[in-house]
């Protein structure tokens, strides 16, 4: 079990080469060590062990509030290998036992709270792409099972410990774009569709009139090499309806299922949750208009059982996403 463990956390070799070298501050010396080291069970035993520093805030490469610390590049490229070994760990994940994936997930997650200590670009980016990684593989494992065990409900509180918020969105785009105070439009926004509305616009009215180092996708590799605002938006939105809404509206309506074991259909889980009955609260379920308890899990039943949840992943460049990535584009706007 220990060997298939180490097997299933290891990442191609090509990955840890491309952080070695020096330079940087301390902590980046630190992860890329650990990194090259023992790929991300390493990384994970190191910040468990508290060998390895949380990360501080790296921002963009067309970030607007200054020059660039020296070792921000070398932090994006650090994060951009992450990602690359994340594509290559939950691939083969997929067909791993449930222990396996129960201590993956815990590592990952552990990952993604040093991670996500601060709230800027590249920190939000690297840890949303963690959270699809835990959240699809739960999503699935529960859908295979019919049931929901001990070790999914403790892995999805542990991933419901990252609640996204609109003070989180406006400090980041105000940050990215360079902006000393909030514009008049999002200072004067009095609800909460109006304020995300708001923050959705602010691109067009960046305080140095550059438009944002485009890095032509939504995927978190193509995001982390340049400035993809909206790709960060649609992300961080979609996650947090996953975690916070669909995931414990499936958890509540498997547990409450009469055959255990056994995938109720939609119309059971209508009887199920009832008609009426509202899904858990969440901001991205919100923005994205999931209301009802039913809907939510049965609509995240169906990516499950179809696959196409495995799209939503978005980790690195795929060409066959493009339609994907501008359906869900124009699905926020």
């Amino acid at each position: 079990m220990k060997r298939t463990v180490a097997v299933l956390w290891m990442v191609v070799a090509m990955a840890g080469d491309a952080v070695a070298g020096g330079g940087g501050e301390d902590w980046l010396a630190a992860w890329k060590g650990s990194w090259k080291c023992g790929g991300l069970q390493g990384v994970a035993e190191g910040v468990a062990e508290g060998k390895l520093p949380s990360w501080p805030a790296v921002h963009s490469a067309g970030w607007g509030g200054g020059a660039n610390r020296d070792w921000e590049s070398e932090g994006r490229e650090l994060a951009v290998d992450l990602v690359r070994g994340l594509a290559e760990s939950e691939r083969r994940m997929r067909e791993a036992p449930d222990g396996d994936f129960a201590a993956w997930a815990n590592g990952l997650l552990t990952i993604r709270d040093s991670i996500a200590a601060e709230d800027a670009y590249v920190n939000l980016l690297l840890a949303d792409a963690i959270n699809r990684c835990v959240l699809t593989h739960l999503g699935v494992r529960m859908a295979r099972n019919g049931a929901v065990t001990e070790d999914h409900q403790a892995i999805l509180e542990k991933l419901g410990r990252f609640p996204l918020s609109l003070e989180t969105l406006e400090t980041v785009m105000l940050e990215e774009l360079g902006f000393d105070a909030p514009p008049d439009s999002l200072a004067r926004a009095s609800t909460e569709q109006r304020r995300l509305r708001a923050i959705w616009e602010l691109p067009a009215a960046r305080a140095d009139g550059r438009m944002p180092v485009s890095g032509t996708g939504f995927d978190a590799e193509s995001a982390l090499r340049g400035q993809e605002l909206e790709a960060l938006l649609v992300r961080l939105v979609g996650s947090d309806a996953f975690i916070h809404t669909h995931l414990p509206s499936l958890v509540q309506c498997l547990q409450a299922s009469n055959n255990p074991g056994k995938l109720p259909s939609r119309e059971e889980i209508r009887e199920i949750a009832g008609q009426e009955t509202r899904a858990p609260a969440s901001l991205g379920a919100r923005t994205l208009g999931v209301v009802r308890m039913a809907s939510a899990a049965s609509d995240l039943l169906e990516e499950c059982e179809s696959g196409r949840i495995w799209q939503s992943l978005l980790l690195v460049k795929d060409d066959s996403m493009a339609d994907m990535e501008a359906s869900a584009m124009e699905d926020l706007k």
